[in-house]
């Protein structure tokens, strides 16, 4: 017709909203001494993973090397869980963390004691601090558990460690032990600082995400969890009911993941924080390093679980809780 010509478009703006200044808020960062004892734990451990191993039948006890699947179940029912395969660790003395692929696993090492090779069973965990993230916190989480594999190792001695490290001394050999427990510590204490911070903000700052965008986040967990259900095999029906009861039960996680994301926005803006690729790179050696991995192959994973974007958001997470740290109140608190 001859009428005026019109569109609409929607144009998703950064929202506007007060946040208090860094100075109101009290940060707590753990605070870990890399004690003499930690070093020779460490030693100890670099001594029994040089040597030989041979799989065992017997119940797993400590200083054994184990390999298991680990299966993460959201508080979210309609989350899918999060599977950590081909961990390996070495089980440690009574109230120790473990590290299974360079993940700290504060007391699961309590729940694996006692089981043998091809047990399946629950337990309730805490979750490392690096893959706590959308409805996956720092509270307990159930879990399912798989021993592939149990190993006796008949160590080294220390000084065949330092020969094959080609390490001149015992002295450069700790120091190294130092530099890398060091490091593995920083990356969980930022993690935690950040999460610290980010309960924090999610408390004190008004702001609900607009219905659209809800919306909009909601029809997209309701076609995964339709698309997940017909996929193993579930019926048209089935799959509907999947979309709905997905759909009402992320309500309340969606809202929040939205509302963090506003927040990151907003102080992001304020304080000019630009991210370079650079730094996101970084986060994935650091990952990756962590569980072992090479990082391009880990970096492929990532894209293809649609996670990339997730490792970019904890990188600006963790660059904002470091400029608040200037100007919060920091409390240390001891790590465990």
């Amino acid at each position: 017709g001859d009428g005026d010509f019109c569109f609409e478009m929607m144009i998703d703006q950064i929202p506007d909203f007060d946040v208090p200044p860094f100075s109101d808020f009290t940060i707590r960062r753990p605070q870990l001494q890399i004690s003499e004892d930690l070093i020779q734990q460490e030693l100890h451990l670099q001594c029994l993973e040089s040597g030989s191993h041979e799989a065992t039948d017997a119940p797993i006890s400590v200083d054994h090397r184990v390999t298991i699947d680990i299966e993460i179940f959201s508080d979210d029912t309609e989350r899918d869980p999060i599977s950590l395969d081909g961990l390996v660790g070495r089980v440690p003395h009574a109230g120790q963390p473990i590290f299974l692929n360079g993940l700290k696993f504060n007391d699961l090492s309590q729940a694996l004691l006692a089981h043998a090779t091809g047990d399946v069973f629950e337990a309730e965990i805490s979750l490392p601090h690096v893959i706590q993230t959308d409805g996956f916190s720092a509270e307990r989480h159930r879990t399912n558990i798989t021993i592939h594999k149990i190993e006796v190792s008949n160590p080294l001695s220390v000084d065949e460690v330092i020969k094959m490290y080609g390490t001149p001394n015992i002295v450069v050999l700790k120091s190294q032990i130092q530099t890398s427990l060091q490091r593995r510590f920083e990356l969980d204490q930022i993690a935690f600082m950040t999460e610290d911070f980010f309960r924090q903000l999610l408390e004190q700052v008004e702001y609900s995400p607009p219905e659209r965008i809800l919306k909009l986040r909601e029809i997209e967990v309701a076609q995964n969890a339709f698309k997940a259900c017909r996929s193993n095999g579930g019926t048209e029906e089935e799959a509907k009911l999947a979309a709905e009861k997905a759909a009402s039960s992320t309500k309340r996680s969606i809202s929040q993941s939205l509302k963090r994301q506003a927040i990151a926005a907003v102080l992001s803006s304020k304080n000019e924080v630009q991210l370079s690729e650079e730094e996101v790179q970084d986060q994935i050696r650091n990952l990756a390093a962590l569980q072992g991995k090479r990082p391009e192959d880990f970096r492929q994973e990532l894209i293809d679980s649609g996670k990339i974007h997730s490792v970019t958001t904890q990188v600006l997470e963790h660059q904002l809780t470091r400029l608040a740290l200037a100007e919060a109140d920091v409390v240390d608190i001891d790590p465990e």
